[in-house]
């Protein structure tokens, strides 16, 4: 199975690609480094390629069972909604087009930024 994680430098996506290879898949880890760190990596023999998962032309990885999308902006206190649009939504849209045209699985997890600002009970 060749499989590509998005965010995979970062704290989930790299122990999701360390498991993946573990298991014996062929790992593909595509981070932007922003947040990432190769330190996490540590033992991960697969490919690690330098990229933004919004404008990276993923049809370079040729076809893929599976993309497991981590890639994103979870920081509920980013104020840049041009810089979360392009992180949480444009690369989404990336990794769906290069899906759909090689018919491969997509495996997304969101995160409780999704819920925004929750009320305080403490007033």
């Amino acid at each position: 199975m060749r499989v590509l994680v998005t965010g995979g430098a970062g704290f989930i996506g790299s122990n999701l690609a360390l498991a993946l290879e573990e298991k014996g898949a062929a790992v593909i880890v595509l981070d932007n480094y922003l947040t990432g760190n190769d330190a996490n990596l540590k033992g991960f023999k697969g490919k690690r390629i330098r990229g933004d998962a919004a404008d990276f032309p993923l049809s370079k990885f040729g076809k893929l069972d599976a993309v497991f999308h981590e890639a994103a902006i979870t920081d509920t206190t980013e104020m840049d909604e041009r810089k979360m649009f392009r992180a949480n939504v444009e690369s989404h849209e990336n990794v769906l087009r290069y899906a759909a045209s090689v018919r491969a699985r997509v495996v997304y997890a969101s995160s409780a930024a999704v819920y925004g600002k929750g009320l305080s009970p403490m007033r």
